[in-house]
């Protein structure tokens, strides 16, 4: 069984964490605004459920669930889809941007 190198695992998770930083916010930037314009909106209510849930009246939930529910879903997915963006560079997958060939070659599984 061989050892993992924990020095140079740490060492290249920092040199990839700051030296691709503006790699890795491209890749994040657009899924986040999206998960935060939401919040925006939705702030005062938000912290209105909090004043409650904190006193021990949980109506509030009857209110927003409809709301919340899809919401934490669309937010779930675009966290995966930042995952699996910034492990695709931390591997060193390119991505084909749209519309060149590469692109459609690897969607007709070619």
């Amino acid at each position: 069984m061989t050892k993992i190198p924990v020095g140079k695992t740490i060492a290249r998770a920092y040199a990839f964490g700051f030296g691709d930083f503006f790699r890795i916010l491209g890749v994040m930037w657009l899924p986040l605004a999206v998960m935060w314009i939401p919040g925006i909106f939705l702030q005062r209510r938000m912290m209105a459920l909090q004043v409650q849930a904190a006193a021990g009246n949980l109506s509030a939930f009857h209110d927003l669930w409809p709301i919340l529910l899809p919401l934490y879903l669309l937010i779930f997915l675009f966290l995966f889809m930042q995952i699996i963006g910034i492990a695709k560079l931390a591997l060193g997958i390119k991505r084909a941007r749209p519309g060149s060939i590469s692109h459609w070659a690897s969607r007709s599984g070619g």
